[in-house]
C-alpha cells in the first residue's frame, strides 16, 4: 500500500535467532526492499547483523536496556550486562541505525538510588529517543507469582489497572519504594533526558 511508510516488527524475540534475522535481511536485500522498518533488538546483537539490518532497510532499533544496575539486570534474568549496552550503542552508530531505548523501574531490589543510576545510564548511552516506565506485572508470568507472594501488588481488581484515559496504572509497591515514587521518577526522567544541552 502506498500510504504505508514504515513497518515495525513488534517482536521481543526477533533477534533471539540471529541466523534467522540475517536470512530475513538477505531476502529483503535480494528483493530490493525500499520500505523502512524498525524492530525490537536485544543488547547482544553483533555489528555484522546490525549492518545487514541497515542494508535491508532497517531505520531504527528498539532496545530494552531496562536498568543501569547490573544486580537488577541479573535478577531479571536478562542475560545482559551494562557493558553489552555500551557495545550495542557503539555498534548502532557504526551501522547507521537510530536507537529507541526502553528503561523500566520496579523490579525486585529497586530503590531510589538504583532508579537514579538507571537515569544516569540512559543519559550516558544517549539513545536517539528514550522511554521510562514502571514495571507492569501480568498474571501468568513468573513475576506475577513473585509479586503476589511478596504482597507487592496493590490490587488484583483489574479495573484499577488502567487510568481513565486508557494509560496503564502502576499497581506495585516495593519495600521502601511506592508506585507513586516510581511514577514520579518516570515523569521527572523525561525532561531530565530530553532537555539536556547535549540532546538538544
Amino acid at each position: 500500500l502506498p500510504e504505508v511508510k514504515e513497518v515495525v516488527i513488534e517482536d521481543d524475540t526477533f533477534t533471539s535467532n540471529i541466523p534467522r534475522v540475517r536470512e530475513i535481511c538477505k531476502l529483503l536485500i535480494s528483493q530490493k526492499n525500499t520500505l523502512a522498518w524498525s524492530a525490537n533488538v536485544r543488547v547482544g546483537v553483533d555489528l555484522e547483523t546490525l549492518k545487514l539490518m541497515k542494508q535491508a532497510g532497517c531505520r531504527l532499533i528498539i532496545t530494552g536496556f531496562e536498568s543501569g544496575d547490573q544486580k537488577l539486570l541479573d535478577a531479571m534474568g536478562k542475560h545482559a550486562t551494562v557493558a553489552m549496552a555500551d557495545e550495542l550503542m557503539k555498534n548502532t552508530k557504526k551501522a547507521g541505525l537510530l536507537v529507541h531505548g526502553c528503561f523500566m523501574v520496579g523490579n525486585p531490589g529497586e530503590t531510589k538510588e538504583t532508579m537514579e543510576k538507571t537515569l544516569r545510564h540512559a543519559i550516558r548511552l544517549n539513545p536517539d529517543s528514550a522511554q521510562f516506565y514502571p514495571l507492569f506485572v501480568y498474571p501468568g508470568t513468573v513475576s506475577w507469582r513473585q509479586y503476589i507472594e511478596n504482597k507487592w501488588i496493590t490490587t488484583t481488581d483489574f479495573s484499577q489497572w488502567l487510568k481513565r484515559d486508557g494509560e496503564h496504572n502502576t499497581m506495585i509497591n516495593l519495600p521502601g519504594l511506592s508506585s507513586e515514587d516510581m511514577v514520579k521518577f518516570c515523569e521527572a526522567a523525561y525532561p531530565k533526558y530530553y532537555l539536556r544541552p547535549r540532546y538538544l
